[in-house]
């Protein structure tokens, strides 16, 4: 070979290695995906969400933000919004796990078709989370897929509903309440039983009480009103009636479309409980459909009568000025934690344009609690031997 060829080719060569050199040692661009441990979604504008829906293959759940949080399906009666908040603050927290492209095959079997997603199994769909702002722009739409099995550490499967991509995150939904009775607001009201006065129960179309039940004073048992001489009253019963207002909890709500006859209202039974403070409460209650598929109503009124003072409380009051007289004290003796009779019939006021507007489907056992069967309050008879 020649010198000046050798010369040329040992160029060549050189050039060739310092190519390879640069390129292999060339450092990969780094991943700009989520890593395990960061957050999925990182910048969620959670004080932005004013909407929710869920959806699954048997339906769809919306919670819309008005003034109020309310469920859509449920004539925008309000939301529970303790329950809202826990919920959305799921994805404030929400940690990535794991992160792989999905196929055909593994969306099929983690669950993570479409809800509404045409030909493919009921068992391979998920279900769809909406929360969307205020302008309905979307800011979180994922697919809830399956759990992780047990034993491997946990967590759930989800994907973007427009992406392939499937997301393993620590956290569980299990147990995602997806029918819009489980979103409603279900306490009604929490009175203190030993806070109400008296208590009647009218029969249809009357103004005399079928029976009446009366509290001499705070912290006494109740008593039955002008009872049969010839009758044992169950102590128990009066309790249990007296009791039967302390908590109300709906477990739906009704259509307002619906006529009195539909419910079982048409002629009700009424039940009016007072309060030492001035309190009433007015109950009316239904029923339409026999054995499992009766359902039990309940309409509420809630309004305010200034309680009349007894000699009693008057003289108390007289006893209690005349030793405050004088004292250095007697600003700090003569406040009390009372409300005014302004603010309990203001708290009657607003509590009655919540629930009275509404007709709600309560439990059997409650319904069954405002007793309209005079005779359960009597003994039975012991015959004699």
């Amino acid at each position: 070979m020649k010198l000046k060829s050798f010369i040329i080719l040992l160029v060549v060569c050189a050039v060739l290695g310092v190519a390879a050199y640069f390129t292999l040692m060339k450092k990969e661009p780094e991943a700009t995906g989520p890593k395990m441990g960061d957050l999925l979604f990182e910048d969620f504008p959670v004080n932005d969400v004013a909407r929710i829906s869920i959806t699954n293959d048997e339906g769809t759940v919306t919670l819309q933000k008005d003034k109020v949080w309310g469920v859509v399906e449920r004539y925008n009666y309000p939301a529970d919004f303790d329950k809202i908040r826990t919920f959305v603050k799921k994805f404030l927290d929400l940690r990535l796990g794991n992160v792989f492209k999905g196929s055909k095959d593994s969306i099929s079997r983690l669950k993570l078709a479409a809800p509404d997603q045409e030909g493919v199994p009921q068992e391979s769909k998920g279900a769809r989370i909406t929360l969307e702002d205020k302008q309905n722009k979307p800011v979180i739409d994922i697919i809830i897929g399956a759990s992780r099995k047990s034993g491997t550490g946990g967590g759930h499967y989800l994907r973007m509903a427009d992406e392939e991509k499937v997301y393993l995150v620590a956290e569980n939904f299990r147990y995602i309440d997806d029918t819009p009775k489980d979103w409603i607001e279900k306490d009604l009201l929490s009175a203190d039983a030993a806070d109400i006065k008296s208590m009647a129960c009218y029969p249809p179309e009357t103004e005399e009480p079928l029976y009446s039940l009366k509290r001499s004073e705070k912290n006494k048992d109740a008593e039955f009103v002008a009872p049969p001489e010839d009758k044992k009253i169950k102590d128990s019963k009066i309790s249990s009636v007296m009791r039967a207002i302390a908590s109300i909890r709906t477990e739906d709500i009704a259509d307002p479309a619906k006529g009195l006859d539909e419910i079982g209202m048409e002629s009700p039974h009424r039940f009016e409980y007072r309060t030492f403070d001035g309190t009433v409460y007015k109950i009316r209650t239904g029923k339409s459909g026999e054995g499992d598929s009766a359902e039990h109503y309940l309409k509420l009124e809630v309004s305010f009568m200034a309680p009349e003072e007894t000699e009693e409380s008057e003289t108390e009051g007289e006893t209690m000025e005349t030793e405050a007289e004088g004292a250095e004290s007697a600003p700090a003796a003569a406040e009390t934690d009372s409300k005014s009779p302004e603010e309990i019939a203001k708290e009657a006021e607003t509590l009655n344009e919540k629930v009275e507007p509404w007709t709600y489907i309560i439990s059997q056992w409650k319904y069954e609690a405002f007793e309209t069967d005079l005779n359960e309050f009597y003994e039975e008879e012991t015959k004699a031997d």
